[in-house]
C-alpha cells in the first residue's frame, strides 16, 4: 500500500466498489430475460465472495510479493480462479433463447 495515502481514499474506494456491486445487481434484476433475473442473488453472492477474496489477498500483500519468482503468486491465484469459473460456467444449465 502507499505510505502517504489518506485513509479516506481507501474508504471512498471501498464504498465505490460496494455501490458498483449493488448497481450491477440492480441492473440484472431489471433485465428483460427472466432467467437472468432469477440468477441475480447467485451473481451477487459470487461477486461478493470475489471482492472479499481480492481484499484478503491484498491485505496479505500477494500483489506486492516477489515478481521474479516463477510463476508469480498472483498468477497462480488467477489460474485457480479462472479454472473454477470455467468449471462452474460449463456445468451450469443454459436457458434456451428464442
Amino acid at each position: 500500500m502507499l505510505e502517504n495515502l489518506p485513509s479516506y481514499i481507501s474508504l471512498i474506494f471501498g464504498l465505490t466498489s460496494i455501490a458498483a456491486l449493488l448497481l450491477f445487481v440492480w441492473a440484472i434484476k431489471k433485465s428483460p430475460v427472466l432467467a437472468t433475473q432469477q440468477k441475480a442473488v447467485s451473481i451477487m453472492i459470487g461477486l461478493t465472495v470475489w471482492l472479499l477474496l481480492q481484499a484478503a489477498l491484498t491485505l496479505k500483500n500477494i500483489y506486492n510479493s516477489d515478481f521474479n519468482s516463477f510463476p508469480p503468486k498472483f498468477l497462480i491465484w488467477d489460474l485457480a480462479c479462472a479454472t473454477s469459473h470455467y468449471y462452474i460456467v460449463c456445468n451450469s444449465e443454459r436457458p434456451t433463447v428464442y
